[in-house]
Order: C-alpha cells, then sequence, then structure tokens
C-alpha cells in the first residue's frame, strides 16, 4: 500500500500467506525478482527479502501458498546462488 511502513506490509501479508506475523525481521537483499504461477494467475514482482522469525505457528493459506518447508538458512542462500548462475547461463 502507498505510504505504507515496510514492517507493516510484512505483517500484513504474513497474515494473509502463513496465518503469522514477525517477531523479528531483518532485511537482507534490497530488491529481487520474484515469478510464480499458481492457478492460472502469473505473478512478476520486485521486492525486498527480508529473514523473519514467525511470531506464532504458521498456517498455510491453500488460495496463497502452493506449498512450504524449513530449510536451514545456508541451504537456502546457496539455493538462491545456485539459481542464479543456472539462470546466467541460460538454463532453466
Amino acid at each position: 500500500m502507498p505510504g505504507e511502513r515496510l514492517i507493516d506490509a510484512v505483517n500484513r501479508r504474513l497474515g494473509a500467506e502463513l496465518g503469522t506475523w514477525a517477531a523479528q525481521a531483518r532485511l537482507v537483499l534490497g530488491s529481487v525478482r520474484y515469478e510464480a504461477e499458481m492457478a492460472g494467475v502469473r505473478e512478476n514482482e520486485m521486492g525486498p527479502v527480508l529473514r523473519v522469525s514467525a511470531g506464532s505457528t504458521i498456517t498455510p493459506h491453500p488460495d496463497e501458498v502452493q506449498a512450504a518447508r524449513w530449510v536451514p538458512w545456508q541451504r537456502l542462500v546457496n539455493s538462491a546462488a545456485d539459481d542464479q548462475s543456472r539462470s546466467r547461463r541460460g538454463a532453466g
């Protein structure tokens, strides 16, 4: 929403998509491109990446989240780096 503080936007989306709120949040990347497709809806957005500690049990909303899983932070970082490397080489 225009003029919305970042933490308020984070909590709004966490509530809608995962049924939780941010007990702690830290900006880790300023802006990344995000693409996804689910149920015929294609998203192509840019936004910040935050590392968040959930304030309650996560309950994914099925209309918003296709799948969720916990992974160690370093595995996530490595996976993102691998995806970026493949993208630069032209592989999908």
